[in-house]
């Protein structure tokens, strides 16, 4: 006599049984079923549907979270990656609408800017300014501007 499953009762033949195709038939015949229901229960689903561990469905949850966050985020959106544990607060950022100079001064430079050897004159970049009683030579970087000026 064959041996039951606990959960689905298919058939387990057992090593002196002569092997029942009737018997196997019908164990696939009872996991076919079984799986086409399950299938059918998880596309059923919906937000309102599942249960959190709060006892909120998944839409009341996700109606709480926007409620919490409305007005601290105004649709911006983060434009780069976010390191890994990285800590996010309420704080609300306004820009100042004018700068004291001493904000937006840094002090002494410690050396030259140099800018970078460029012929795009239509292009807003930073540009070598010199300064020199002599006429202008072929030894002044690309793009720079001469001012020859009396001392």
């Amino acid at each position: 006599m064959a041996e039951l499953t606990p959960n689905y009762n298919l058939e387990k033949q057992q090593g002196n049984d002569y092997v029942n195709i009737e018997g196997i038939n019908e164990n696939f015949d009872t996991i076919d079923t079984t799986l086409k229901q399950i299938e059918n229960s998880i596309t059923d689903l919906s937000a309102e549907d599942i249960k959190l561990q709060d006892g909120k469905t998944i839409e009341e949850k996700f109606t709480e979270i926007e409620g919490d966050i409305d007005g601290k985020v105004d649709n911006s959106r983060v434009l780069t990656d976010v390191p890994e544990n990285a800590k996010f607060t309420d704080t609300v950022y306004s820009h100042p609408t004018s700068h004291p100079a001493s904000m937006i001064t840094a002090g002494t430079l410690p050396g030259a800017v140099v800018a970078q050897a460029n012929t795009s004159y239509t292009t807003a970049q930073i540009r070598n300014i010199i300064l020199s009683t002599a006429d202008a030579t072929g030894t002044a970087p690309n793009g720079a501007v001469w001012l020859k000026y009396k001392p």
